[in-house]
């Protein structure tokens, strides 16, 4: 989905183990930016251009770009991200 984060459009998807459907998303996973963890199938490791992190379900991901996705909490995300409903799409 879209929403407004930092003054940009930038593509958002909420850590779940729901089936993807978000093209982003997928092409992260497919090129190992972002991966479920081997030994906790409940930890997403995200490698990013300017660090690395974890994630987990309920954690949001933000791509501010292809090789740059950065980890919100749902108290980080609910306070600094907000949503242009003609651009939205779940």
């Amino acid at each position: 989905m879209k929403a407004q984060y930092g003054g940009k459009l930038v593509d958002v998807w909420r850590v779940s183990d729901d089936v993807i459907i978000d093209k982003w998303v997928q092409e992260a996973f497919d090129r190992k930016a972002i991966k479920w963890y081997s030994q906790n199938n409940n930890v997403l490791r995200v490698t990013s251009q300017t660090f690395n992190s974890v994630a987990t379900p309920g954690d949001y991901l933000i791509q501010l770009s292809k090789n740059n996705i950065i980890v919100l909490s749902e108290k980080k995300f609910k306070r600094e991200v907000t949503f242009d409903e003609s651009k939205v799409r779940e």
